[in-house]
């Protein structure tokens, strides 16, 4: 992989990041450049290693099933993809893969991190539901009372649904601490596609963190745009605009691969790049400047339709409704009309 960068090629394990970059996107490798850009400052391919960076995906724990998910990254998944045939209860090494919490069965690796914490700038949380790891609120406790790096920077993608007051003394600590919310849509959309979390909840919760923050904790709204809430994003953008007044990041679903935004047919593009292209102009002024919604827009439209891949979207929400006693028709009018 080294060699290939260092010639200017394109690995082709890297594709996602090549469409939504030609697409005017920023992708997750420029998005890692730009987190480590202290790091690579003074960096040649002849500098000594050194640990700097932890994308720290503690476990599968999560209090949500969210439609654009699935087991290997929420817990709470596992049950529903048994009972509905996804998975079968004898795959138990596929189960026990997602829930396996090695990080935290080795105790010699908390003797290594607090070693390591003044050298580290970056650290990553993920999911399932990283603010519901028992093994977060360790690290957390740690930092408070270790030295650490003046340049750390910790980043979080969070549903919404927990306000982690105990975190809020050791980010302090921290140069910045970017609080990602997952915010797909609003109200009973919101509820449907991130079940079964609670929109006056998740609101509450934000308000929560806008007023207890220190000045270091950048908070963005994290919008994952998919077949679900391509067409409503501009109520998204209104809503926030009117209540919130946060930055908003996007991102691109490309896994599962029936939800991504290319399965559109052609006819339903051009109504959602319409939709998006008249979008009011105060309510666009929160998208991040690197997270823009028009390359959302280039890379649906310059992106093949998988046929089969749609077919797969329609079963997974007749599937999912039944099992859920949930109605998309009712709860998306005019994406069903759409559809």
């Amino acid at each position: 992989l080294r060699t290939q960068f260092r010639k200017g090629e394109r690995p082709a394990g890297c594709s996602n990041c090549w469409q939504e970059e030609d697409a005017g996107k920023i992708s997750k490798r420029m998005n890692s450049i730009y987190k480590m850009k202290n790091n690579l400052r003074d960096w040649t391919p002849e500098t000594k290693p050194t640990l700097k960076f932890i994308d720290f995906k503690l476990g599968n724990v999560c209090n949500l099933k969210c439609r654009i998910c699935g087991p290997y990254c929420s817990s709470t998944w596992v049950k529903e993809s048994i009972d509905t045939g996804i998975r079968h209860a004898s795959e138990k090494d596929w189960f026990g893969r997602c829930a396996d919490r090695k990080f935290s069965k080795n105790e010699e690796n908390y003797e290594i991190f607090e070693r390591i914490l003044p050298d580290l700038h970056v650290l990553e949380f993920y999911g399932g539901e990283p603010l519901m790891q028992p093994e977060h609120s360790r690290i957390m406790d740690m930092i408070k009372t270790n030295v650490v790096s003046k340049n750390l920077h910790l980043f979080y993608n969070t549903n919404g649904t927990i306000f982690d007051e105990e975190s809020l003394e050791a980010w302090k600590k921290a140069m910045i601490v970017e609080l990602n919310i997952s915010l797909d849509d609003i109200a009973d959309r919101f509820e449907y596609q991130r079940y079964p979390a609670q929109w006056d909840q998740v609101i509450n919760n934000i308000h929560q963190y806008k007023n207890n923050v220190s000045s270091n904790v950048m908070i963005n709204l994290y919008c994952t745009v998919s077949m679900f809430n391509a067409i409503y994003l501009p109520a998204l953008l209104e809503y926030n605009a009117i209540h919130l007044q946060l930055p908003i990041r996007f991102n691109l679903v490309h896994w599962p691969k029936a939800f991504s935004i290319k399965n559109f047919s052609p006819e339903a593009k051009r109504l959602i790049t319409e939709s998006i292209q008249n979008i009011d102009p105060d309510h666009k002024k929160f998208i991040q400047a690197d997270h823009g919604i028009d390359s959302i827009v280039q890379y649906m439209n310059d992106t093949p339709r998988d046929e089969h891949d749609f077919d797969q979207f329609m079963k997974s929400i007749a599937r999912h409704d039944a099992y859920r006693k949930q109605n998309f028709q009712e709860t998306f009018p005019a994406l069903n009309k759409l559809l």
